[in-house]
This record gives structure tokens, sequence and C-alpha cells, in this order.
């Protein structure tokens, strides 16, 4: 995760899934058979530059719950009450529109029918005694869920009803065949579910924190909690869209909220929404190169959505060009969404306790006016201009860090938004902030600090938050950080704060032009 490393949009209430990526096949998409709430908070993580803040819109196999997602033991342990899961549609694959052709529904539309897979299979594991499917604790995974069946039991799971015979995922024997260990482990977190892993000692971000900790992105995923704990079933079934309402059994049970999970990586966040009893749906693309039909967001998300997530290594835009239909109905900003900054120190930290309670701590927040000099900033970017006119005598007597322009982050506007965090951050766009505290806006520089100041609001850290005391001498003005060394830099610091009083340093300057309503999300 990079850059925007998360975008969390809470409550636009649509349906996510689960899918554990890791073979040549892509396998992108999982149905999740669980649930989450009604659009108020949009928890969007973006992972790369701050492109997502000046955005204003694949198509991939369906996995059958595939085996790596549907590691739990028993089965309701995530919510898979296999009756509750029917959606409410005709009892055929498959229906038709007015003009009697038959429309092709996607695999989490369709109705859902058990399925029980009871095989000894697993070649040199199955009937040794010891279940080696993920059912049997913590540790190595050698066969897919229903092939050690002498040892394990069989493994029933419901699937989308199809006239033909469905193909079985072997997720397991694929990575196996291609050299990667994997293993499983009950996380801890509230509330627990069963998540695969691959060999720490080589994948050691996601694997690692999974084998260490039991979670991933501990901070992340209280803030997920705090969002689905309770909302993922809605006792009336209706998703308060009229005609588009949340899924709902056919033993009228209450409907389950959808969360979507753009980027769902291993699947961690699309299986913790299903242990919450959320549908999901989820989009991870494979990782060799390969050609596959683009598949529009809006076109698979026929909802509201409780919780959205979006983290695809630098593909944020993109994603939400094709999302665009969601954003124009839930234009964050013109809408009154919340957007909430998550400094990348907290995502690994404990926010809440042991047991997921208590209040999270006061988040920051991204306003308007922050991102009018983002977007300034990026259209500098695009025409290479952005910090290209220092004051000659700074760029002929320092012309190393004075005489070049575009440099990210020291040329980037100290009250922007790009120019607060480093390599990675995440955003929590939030439409109903109730319960929710709020600290200061972001920026180097507050929204009031008179623009002839060179320096930051805390002394402790310069532009793209880096740390002053960490900064060379040489370069701590130049961050926007006091000289602490005035043998090194105090002529420099001198002169700098001499132009900036004189309004002479770029990027104090205002925004240069009127921004529309097209420059913002």
């Amino acid at each position: 995760m990079r850059t925007l490393r998360k975008i969390t949009i809470d409550d636009t209430s649509r349906t996510a899934g689960f899918t554990f990526t890791r073979s040549k096949v892509d396998r992108r998409r999982g149905y999740c058979s669980s649930v989450a709430s009604q659009c108020g908070l949009l928890l969007v993580v973006i992972t790369t530059v701050a492109a997502a803040l000046y955005i204003k819109g694949s198509s991939s196999k369906s996995v059958e719950a595939p085996s790596a997602v549907s590691f739990n033991t028993p089965a309701n342990k995530l919510g898979l009450d296999e009756a509750s899961h029917r959606v409410a549609r005709q009892s055929s694959p498959d229906i038709g529109n007015q003009t009697g052709e038959t429309v092709a529904l996607f695999p989490w539309e369709r109705i859902l029918v058990n399925r029980t897979t009871c095989s000894n299979t697993c070649v040199g594991h199955s009937s040794n005694g010891i279940c080696e499917d993920g059912r049997g604790g913590d540790g190595r995974v050698y066969c897919d869920l229903g092939t050690d069946c002498a040892d394990c039991g069989p493994w029933t799971h419901a699937v989308p009803w199809s006239p033909g015979e469905l193909q079985a995922a072997s997720p397991v024997a694929d990575l196996l065949g291609q050299g990667v260990e994997v293993y499983v482990k009950q996380t801890r977190t509230v509330p627990p579910f069963l998540m695969p892993y691959t060999n720490p000692k080589q994948d050691v971000d996601v694997s690692g924190q999974m084998h260490i900790n039991g979670n991933i992105e501990l901070g992340l995923t209280q803030v997920w909690y705090t969002r689905l704990n309770g909302q993922c079933v809605e006792k009336g079934g209706g998703s308060g869209h009229p005609g588009k309402g949340a899924e709902r059994s056919v033993s009228g049970r209450a409907g389950r909220r959808l969360v979507v999970d753009i980027g769902a990586n291993f699947g961690y966040y699309s299986l913790y929404a299903a242990a919450h009893g959320c549908r999901s749906i989820d989009n991870e693309g494979a990782y060799d190169f390969i050609t596959v039909k683009g598949e529009r967001v809006d076109s698979i998300v026929q909802e509201d959505v409780l919780l959205m997530k979006l983290d695809v290594e630098g593909f944020e835009p993109t994603a939400f060009q094709s999302s665009k239909g969601i954003l124009d109905t839930y234009n964050l900003l013109k809408h009154g969404f919340t957007l909430l900054h998550v400094r990348d120190e907290l995502v690994g930290s404990s926010l809440l306790d042991e047991n997921f309670q208590g209040t999270l701590p006061a988040f920051e927040e991204i306003l308007a006016e922050n991102l009018v000099y983002d977007i300034e900033d990026a259209h500098k970017l695009q025409s290479r201009t952005m910090g290209c006119t220092p004051p000659t005598a700074l760029s002929d007597r320092w012309p190393l860090h004075w005489g070049g322009c575009n440099f990210i982050p020291e040329d980037l506007h100290p009250k922007s938004f790009r120019g607060y965090f480093g390599h990675n951050t995440n955003i929590w766009a939030a439409a109903t902030p109730k319960g929710i505290n709020i600290s200061q806006p972001v920026g180097v520089q507050s929204l009031s600090q008179n623009a002839t100041e060179w320096y930051g609001r805390d002394p402790e850290y310069g532009v793209g938050r880096r740390e002053c005391k960490y900064i060379k001498p040489e370069l701590q003005v130049r961050h926007r950080c006091k000289c602490r060394n005035q043998t090194i830099c105090g002529e420099e610091a001198r002169m700098v704060e001499k132009y900036a009083l004189l309004g002479e340093l770029v990027p104090n300057a205002e925004p240069s032009g009127p921004l529309g309503e097209e420059d913002f999300l």
C-alpha cells in the first residue's frame, strides 16, 4: 500500500466479497454471504499519491467461495446461514428483461444452494489422522476444503446455483504447486475469523502481520469495527434506497448490507465484513500480466453500500472513474461527507481496548479549503511549474536545494493535504460523523496561518510530515523545519525567512484561479 494508502467510504451501502489471490488464475471476486449498513459513512483508503484527491469513474472470474476465504470451521461463525443468503429474485439463475431476453446475473445475484464437498484427494495428506484443510486449527494448510474429508469431515457451503456442474476451486493446490506455503490462523479481532496467509518470512507485510499479531492493520480494523458492528443486518430489510433494498432471504429474514472491497489483496477486510454478517464483493487482479475485460464498479453494484474500501496501488483514478455513478450519488464534499485523515502511524496501533471497546482518538479533518491547494499543486505539476521560480539569491547560493522545481514534498503547498503526509496515508470519508471526534484541519500550516510565514505549526515536523530531528541540517529549512545548526543552515534560514516575508516564495502563493466543482470528488 503506497502513498494515499487507503480510502474508506463509510455508509454508501453496497456488497463486498472476499478472495485470496496468489495464483496465476485470475480469482478476483468471491461471494462472501455476509453484510453491513446504509450509506452514511464512506471509508475509502487510497494507495498512491494525492491523485485521488484531484479526481472526480475489470472483468474477473467469479470464485465460488474460494476455500481460502472459507476457513471457518462452523459455517455460522461467519454468519454463513445458507437460507439467509438466498437473494430475493426469481428461482431461476437468470431472469428475463422486458423484451423477453435472458439477462445474465452476477454470481452474487443468483440463488444460493448448498454444496457439500467430501473427498480424500489431497495427495500425501488425506486419511492420515490430521485435519489439514484449515479447519484443524492454526498452522500449515496442505489441502483444499473438503479434500481431506476422512480427517476433517465434509465441507458444506453455499454457491450460486448453476445449470451445469460447478468446477471446484482449488486455490491451496494451485499455490502449493507454485511452491507457496499456505497457513491459517484465527484472528485476534472482534469478532474473530479464520484468515489464510502465506509464508511470513517471504511476505513480511500482510502475512507477517497476520502471523505475529493475529490481525492486519489493527487500527484500521478497529475503525471498521465501529462502522460494521451491529450494522450489517437490517431489521427492516430495506437499505434506505427505494427500489434497491438490501438482500432479503427467502425465509423473510432481515436484509444483509453490502460492503465493497476494491483491491482486496488477501481478502482480510472482506472476510472481516463477512464475520460481522455483511455481504461483500471484492476485486483483486491477478499478479501475472494478462488481458482482461474491464468492469465498472457501477455495473456490479446496484444497491446502497454500507462501506467501500479502495486500495489498488496507484490505480485509484481509474477505479474512481468506474465508480462515477456511486460518487455522483454520494458526492463526498458536496453532500456533506466528512473527510478524516487516519495517519499511517495509527494504522497498526491499537485505537481501542483488546475487546474493541472504547472511543476512537480524534482524527484530523480534510477540508475543501485544504484541497484547493492540492488541486493547484496538481495543475502546476502537470505543467511542470511547481516551485520553479525561487529567488535567484537562493538558487545561486544553494543550487542543489533551490535550483530545481517540482520536488515532492518540498514544493507542495504547506496548507495542502498532500504536503501533510509522507509515502502512505489513509482517508476515511464519513457521511454521518456522529460519535467521531475531530481535532483540527490537516496541513503543515494551519489554514489561518499568515502566508508570509515559512515554518509549519508543529516544530517537530516539516513538509511531508518528516521529523525535523532526522533531517540533515542542510535540508531542514527546505523542508520548513527551523534550522537546528546555525553553522550549517543559519544563513539559509535567514534568507528564506526574509523572502517568505516579502511573499516571494512560490509555495506560499494562493490558488491562482477559480476552482470548479469538477475539481473535487
